[in-house]
């Protein structure tokens, strides 16, 4: 049976909360960014980020805790005072974003790990999923770099690509791969991700998943999938024998309404989104 895990931009969560999940299997950094006012470069938003996987500690105790790096095109990077290297590209989402802008500026790179660090100390059960992997190689390299700055806990790659779904058996040194539904579908169709859905998931991207959960199972790596989830996909996913589904915050009342009935703290996404597409000048903003 898949587990579900749970997915958080930000929202505050209760122990009645997590005790419906197996675990947290996707903090995403950038959202946090958006939350605090600033990028990961100002201490005041690294404070906020320690001090919020501080108050999930309480909650999870024993359950992993996935805290993904920091993933944002460069055209929003850029509105930000703390913005640290600005890049103007014709095509920000296949621009220099994820794993390939932390190769590109290690300063900033360290600085998250760093914070990272610390926060593992007193939760030995927070671990760290590298973002917007395009190649094996990217990843080994700030896998190894994590490991030099004294992080000790799992590290995971997000699976996003095409090419990287393939490519998943030559991964060495992952403990965990989560497959992001969104942008693999975006590039596998060649549809914008403002116009993807939690509809049924097509055939062709199916294929790639179940590509995935045979490569993970034959390396004994736990394989999760993220992104845009409803009921019917979250049944297709689970007939697939994927290890586990990451559901965002938002999503649970509608994924498993026998669980879920009712929800404190959710946060206005729209609002969010349209705040960041005003200040970049993108509609189609992610």
């Amino acid at each position: 049976m898949t587990a579900r895990y749970l997915g958080l931009n930000g929202e505050p969560v209760t122990p009645q909360v997590i005790s419906h999940v197996a675990g947290v299997g996707l903090i995403r950094g950038e959202y946090l960014c958006r939350l605090f006012g600033n990028y990961i470069t100002s201490e005041q938003v690294r404070d906020g980020i320690r001090h919020y996987i501080g108050k999930l500690g309480e909650c999870t105790r024993n359950k992993d805790i996935w805290y993904r790096l920091v993933e944002m095109e460069s055209s929003e990077v850029n509105t930000f005072e703390g913005c640290d290297v600005p890049l103007y590209e014709k095509s920000p989402m296949m621009g220099l974003r994820g794993a390939a802008r932390a190769l590109q500026i290690p300063a900033t790179f360290d600085l998250e790990v760093s914070m990272l660090v610390e926060c593992a100390k007193a939760n030995r059960n927070l671990h760290v999923i590298i973002p917007y992997v395009t190649s094996v190689a990217q990843f080994e390299r700030l896998a190894a770099r994590m490991r030099a700055l004294g992080f000790s806990n799992k590290i995971g790659a997000m699976i996003e690509t095409p090419a990287m779904a393939l490519d998943l058996a030559q991964f060495n040194s992952a403990e965990l791969f989560v497959v992001g539904l969104n942008d693999l579908r975006s590039l596998c169709l060649g549809i914008a991700r403002d116009r993807l859905t939690a509809d049924v998931i097509p055939g062709s991207v199916m294929t790639l998943l179940k590509h995935c959960v045979e490569i993970a199972a034959e390396k004994n790596i736990p394989l999760h999938i993220a992104g845009y989830i409803g009921p019917d996909s979250f049944k297709q996913l689970d007939m697939a024998g994927v290890d586990a589904v990451v559901v965002h915050y938002s999503h649970l009342k509608t994924v498993f309404p026998d669980d879920f009935c009712s929800l404190d703290g959710e946060l206005d996404y729209k609002k969010i989104k349209n705040e960041v597409r005003a200040r970049v000048g993108d509609p189609a903003i992610r």
